[in-house]
């Protein structure tokens, strides 16, 4: 009991620490993000609830019966489980973030995992595997707080998760779905294929890339050109102007000849320069997000 105790009081700090990471400054200058604003609640209502029901926690010779400390952890878990489905948007940035790429799992085995244990009845002839269950819980909690706590205000940025809308130069667009996302290489270029779920008219796309890919200087140095379905060869793709200052960890990829297709089912863009073939492989749908008109 006064493991769980200590592991909590290191909970709450961590969650504190997490907080300020984002909290200290508002937001980025000049802007307030959902994904921020989310970031700052989540953890906000989280902390509160745990320090004002940490008292509740009682150890040593005044501790209550166990079905209590089984009660105080579905309330926590539960309370953190809400308030990622409360906001989405966040929810998916630990999905890709964390739990895909740290955990090599997905925020829904952890979400069932947590419901599993809130549906539970207590029995106290199966109280280790009560135990169990909170001590696997705790650890992935522990970790998404550690891993919050390092999260940089930019990360958070406009556009680090895809929005139905974007209003780019005066021109709205809207979020293309995709189904996946490959690479090929042939001498010095890189082919990033974009496959569409649906074919689709598009008269113009906006496709924005992780900006930690690469480094600025790199980006700069970049040429890019953009095919659509088949199409890859000079004659028939179009320059893409590289954003590297719209979005705060995102690069803007703006086509700049593109003129209307009835019918598009695949996106290529063709790198010259971007050297690491790796850098562009697997990207998540948060490292790769696609707008068009």
């Amino acid at each position: 009991a006064l493991d769980y105790r200590n592991r909590l009081e290191n909970l709450l700090s961590l969650s504190s620490r997490a907080y300020l990471a984002v909290g200290s400054g508002g937001a980025l200058s000049g802007e307030k993000t959902d994904l921020q604003e989310a970031f700052k609640n989540i953890i906000y209502q989280f902390a509160y609830h745990l320090s004002s029901t940490l008292d509740d926690y009682i150890v040593g010779k005044n501790a209550g019966h166990p079905i209590t400390l089984v009660i105080f952890f579905k309330k926590l878990f539960r309370s953190l489980t809400t308030l990622l489905n409360l906001h989405p948007g966040l929810k998916d940035f630990l999905n890709e973030r964390f739990f895909v790429k740290e955990m090599s799992s997905d925020v829904g085995r952890f979400m069932s995992m947590v419901d599993s244990f809130l549906l539970s009845d207590y029995n106290h002839n199966d109280l280790g595997g009560h135990i169990r269950s909170i001590d696997e819980i705790l650890e992935q909690v522990r970790g998404i707080f550690g891993f919050l706590a390092q999260v940089k205000k930019e990360q958070l940025g406009a556009q680090a998760v895809a929005t139905d809308t974007l209003t780019y130069h005066g021109q709205t667009y809207r979020v293309v779905e995709y189904g996946g996302n490959r690479t090929e290489q042939v001498g010095e270029l890189i082919y990033l294929l974009i496959d569409i779920t649906e074919s689709r008219p598009m008269t113009d796309t906006v496709i924005l890339l992780n900006k930690d890919l690469f480094d600025s200087a790199r980006w700069m140095s970049m040429q890019v050109r953009l095919g659509l379905n088949e199409a890859r060869g000079l004659g028939e793709t179009d320059p893409v102007e590289i954003d590297v200052n719209t979005y705060g960890n995102k690069v803007a990829l703006h086509p700049q000849d593109m003129v209307k297709t009835d019918s598009v089912n695949q996106l290529t863009l063709i790198f010259r320069g971007a050297d690491d073939q790796s850098r562009l492989s697997n990207l998540s749908r948060m490292d790769l997000i696609v707008y068009s008109v």
